[in-house]
């Protein structure tokens, strides 16, 4: 039986559940738990505040206690789609697709319209035809008097999916040009930030900045940090380094983003990050240095930790002040035919606000540039980068396999080359995938799609080898 009833408190129960709501939000996400498991002390069945915190432990990685929670706002409430929902993604990211299938499924019978649950559930399996009730089903929401744009555009990655799944190729661009095209009028992309970033990491990043700049005095090892485009394998390398026992993968940490935009002005004014970076002192430097160190030994409690990996894929932007704070780290370069790490972005409708992705142009500049700051930091970096071709893995994995553990010096497990069983949580697009055995399904997929590609061509000629 569900309860209800208000808590007793100083604070009126709805504006305490708004400022908890806010403070989610707002990625305040420690003060948004201390809120709700204080509203919990009164009002322990409250299928809101626990479908909520549920949604709070789930941002910070924390998927399992996540999932608790989730089953017990059910229990409290067992008619809201939307923590069905919740849950199945949950259990999706802990590899649990059977069950995220079926939960999926009950949040759409309680409320069809879910929309975005559509585009989560066929991500839960591949499917063999387009004859299919989900097909069906998902045409006919599409019609929808209630379907907002942004729904819409969910619906046309799902079918999108379907339809690619049964190699019906020109159909599944056009769902999947729908959606992008959709996202896109939403919020479009504007690199000029970007580029400007980059010019001046160019610039300030030489090779004579390292050999005359002062790192942090901090000599751990213990950071590894897997970069790279986003599809380009890194969730991958990520999942085989993972299931070593010396190795703990950690995710898609935004601490070191978060860390550099910390660092002081020297002049107290917000000067351009380069300029701020070349200045500070050693000591600041080595300050958050510890500060991430700390943090991974928070998420880590596993016993015979060697390395904890970071697979934050933009990560490839702060190179640079990763070497500063940690100049003994490794980092790990995962490399993916440029045509297909493209359309493997333009057909993922990303958690994060990635606004260039839905445009292929866009996207075409936005891969020139991440390979001209690659290039530069493979001419300048002071650390060990080792590049790994995903072609190359996913065709003959064990050689593959062999040159990253060679890299992190730590002896052969056959454990990673039986990646896909690893029960860990992995909250990228990528959560079906990994779980799958090694494939080349995926190598040279741009080649069904060409005739659509014309502007991405151009990019991939001109990008910075």
């Amino acid at each position: 039986m569900q309860n209800l009833e208000k808590p007793k408190s100083r604070v009126p129960f709805k504006q305490a559940l708004a400022y908890a709501l806010y403070l989610y939000k707002n990625k305040k996400y420690a003060k948004a738990e201390r809120t709700y498991l204080n509203l919990l002390q009164a009002s322990p069945d409250h299928p809101v505040i626990l479908d909520n915190l549920g949604n709070v432990l789930w941002s910070q990685g924390r998927v399992e206690e996540a999932e608790k929670y989730y089953r017990l706002a059910i229990k409290s409430n067992p008619l809201n789609g939307e923590t069905y929902h919740n849950l199945g993604n949950a259990l999706q990211n802990l590899g649990k697709m059977k069950e995220a299938e079926s939960t999926f499924r009950e949040a759409i019978k309680i409320k069809p319209t879910l929309a975005d649950t559509y585009r989560n559930l066929v991500m839960c399996n591949k499917y063999t035809s387009v004859e299919h009730e989900d097909e069906r089903a998902i045409q006919r929401l599409l019609q929808h008097k209630k379907m907002t744009r942004l729904d819409k555009a969910y619906l046309y990655f799902a079918l999108g999916k379907i339809y690619d799944d049964c190699r019906k190729y020109e159909e599944a661009f056009a769902y999947f040009k729908k959606a992008n095209d959709i996202k896109y009028g939403l919020g479009k992309a504007d690199l000029r930030p970007l580029k400007q970033f980059i010019d001046s990491l160019t610039v300030t990043f030489t090779d004579s900045f390292f050999k005359n700049r002062q790192a942090s005095a901090v000599t751990s090892e213990l950071p590894v940090f897997v970069v790279g485009m986003p599809r380009s394998g890194t969730t991958l390398v990520e999942q085989i380094l993972a299931s070593h026992p010396q190795v703990f993968g950690a995710g898609e940490l935004v601490e070191i983003e978060k860390l550099a935009k910390e660092i002081p002005s020297p002049t107290g004014q917000n000067d351009d990050f380069c300029r701020q970076l070349a200045c500070a002192e050693s000591g600041i430097l080595k300050e958050q240095a510890e500060k991430y160190l700390s943090l991974l030994r928070e998420i880590c409690s596993q016993e015979g930790v060697t390395y904890i990996i970071n697979k934050m894929p933009t990560n490839f932007i702060y190179l640079g002040f990763i070497a500063l704070l940690f100049p003994k780290a490794r980092i790990i370069h995962c490399v993916r035919d440029g045509m297909d790490t493209c359309l493997s972005n333009y057909f993922t409708c990303f958690h994060s606000p990635s606004k260039h992705t839905y445009h292929l142009q866009i996207l075409g500049e936005y891969y020139a540039e991440y390979c001209r700051i690659m290039k530069h930091w493979q001419t300048v970096l002071p650390l060990r980068l080792l590049p790994i071709e995903y072609e190359k893995l996913v065709s003959d994995p064990e050689p593959a396999i062999r040159r990253l553990l060679d890299f992190l010096e730590l002896e052969w497990d056959d454990a990673c080359l039986s990646f896909n069983k690893q029960k860990r949580v992995v909250q990228t697009a990528s959560s079906w995938q990994v779980r799958q055995p090694i494939h080349t399904g995926s190598v040279k997929k741009w080649k069904h799609y060409e005739a659509y590609l014309a502007q991405l061509h151009q990019y991939m000629e001109s990008a910075p080898k």
